[in-house]
C-alpha cells in the first residue's frame, strides 16, 4: 500500500472507532479478540497520526491490519479502501454518522 492508501484507511479506521464511541485501547481490544495482539493502542495511535514507522516514513497499515481492522467494523476491505462512501458518499443526513465510512463523527 502507498502512503496516501494507508493515510485513507487512517482516517476511515479512526472515524469508524469514534463513531461507535471506542477510545484507542477499545478498538486494540477489538483486535486483540480476533488474535491480532500486535495491533497495541500505540500502534493504533502510530497509524491513525501517521507518526513514523521504522524506516522514518509513515506507518503503512499491512493487508493483514486491512483485514482485521475490516472485520472488527464489520464491513469490507473495498469499503475502508474506497475513496467514496457507498453508504452515505461522504455527506449523512445533518446530525447522523455513516456507519459504514464514519462520516459525520467529529
Amino acid at each position: 500500500m502507498t502512503a496516501t492508501v494507508s493515510a485513507l484507511v487512517a482516517e476511515r479506521v479512526c472515524a469508524l472507532r469514534k463513531a461507535r464511541g471506542w477510545n484507542r485501547q477499545d478498538l486494540a481490544a477489538q483486535c486483540a479478540q480476533r488474535g491480532h495482539v500486535e495491533l497495541t493502542t500505540a500502534a493504533i495511535v502510530n497509524i491513525e497520526t501517521g507518526r513514523p514507522g521504522t524506516a522514518g516514513r509513515r506507518r503503512c497499515i499491512t493487508v493483514d491490519e486491512l483485514t482485521v481492522f475490516a472485520e472488527v467494523f464489520g464491513i469490507s476491505t473495498e469499503q475502508l479502501l474506497s475513496a467514496d462512501c457507498a453508504g452515505c458518499k461522504g455527506c449523512p443526513p445533518a446530525g447522523f454518522i455513516c456507519a459504514t465510512c464514519g462520516a459525520g463523527a467529529s
